[in-house]
C-alpha cells in the first residue's frame, strides 16, 4: 500500500490532500493553497469578527470561497474512484448531519470535549509533519482515523457554539455575519471529515 501525504486545501487548520502519484499537482495546490490562507480565508474572518463586510459581501465572498475549494479539490478524481468518492461523500454527509443535530439537540456542555479535540488536533498536525518524512502507512492510518474522530467532535463542537451565540435581539446585519461565519466553520468541518473518511475507505486508482 502506498503512503500518503495529507494536505487539505480546503481547511483552517491543515495543508491539502493529496498522494504520491501526484505530488507535482500537491505543490502546486500548496502554493496555491499559502496565498488563500495568507491573504484570503484569514482577512475573511477578520472582517466578519470585526463587522466591516456586510451580511451581503460576506455571503457572496463565502461562495467564492466554497467554489475555490470545490475546484482545488477537483484533484482527488485522479487518484480515488468515482464510486468511492460517492459513497464516502454519502457517508461523510449522514455522519455530518447526525453529529451536527446531536451538538444542536444535546443539553450537555461540550466546551471541555472542544478543547480536548483542538489540542488533539495540535497532535494530529505534529504527526502529520512527521509522517511527511517517515512515509509510514501504518502512522498515516492512525491519522487518518484519528482525524475522522476529531472532526467528528469539532463538528458537534462547532454546531452547539454557533447555537450559542445567536441573540435574537440582535439586528438582521450582525445575524447575517454570524450565520455566514457558521457556514464557514462547518462546511470546513465538513471537509475535513470527508477527506480523512476518503484516506481511509477511498479505493484508489490503479
Amino acid at each position: 500500500m502506498r503512503s500518503r501525504e495529507l494536505t487539505n486545501p480546503a481547511f483552517r487548520y491543515l495543508p491539502s490532500l493529496t498522494t504520491s502519484p501526484l505530488e507535482q499537482t500537491s505543490k502546486d495546490l500548496k502554493r496555491f493553497n499559502q496565498k488563500l490562507n495568507r491573504g484570503g480565508l484569514e482577512d475573511y474572518a477578520h472582517s466578519l469578527r470585526n463587522q466591516t463586510l456586510s451580511a451581503e459581501a460576506a455571503r457572496r465572498l463565502f461562495f467564492i470561497y466554497a467554489a475555490v475549494v470545490g475546484l482545488s479539490l477537483s484533484t482527488i478524481f485522479h487518484i480515488y474512484t468515482e464510486s468511492s468518492i460517492t459513497r464516502v461523500f454519502f457517508i461523510s454527509a449522514a455522519s455530518f448531519g447526525a453529529l451536527s443535530l446531536y451538538g444542536y439537540t444535546t443539553q450537555r456542555d461540550l466546551s471541555p470535549i472542544g478543547s480536548f479535540l483542538m489540542m488533539g488536533l495540535i497532535g494530529l498536525i505534529i504527526a502529520m509533519v512527521v509522517n511527511m518524512f517517515l512515509k509510514s502507512t501504518g502512522l498515516d492510518f492512525v491519522i487518518s482515523a484519528a482525524g475522522v474522530l476529531i472532526f467528528a467532535g469539532l463538528t458537534a463542537w462547532d454546531t452547539q457554539k454557533i447555537k450559542e451565540m445567536f441573540d435574537p435581539q440582535e439586528d438582521g446585519t450582525a445575524i447575517g455575519r454570524k450565520a455566514v461565519m457558521g457556514a464557514l466553520t462547518l462546511y470546513l468541518d465538513f471537509i475535513n471529515l470527508f477527506l480523512f473518511l476518503l484516506r481511509i475507505f477511498g479505493q484508489q486508482r490503479s
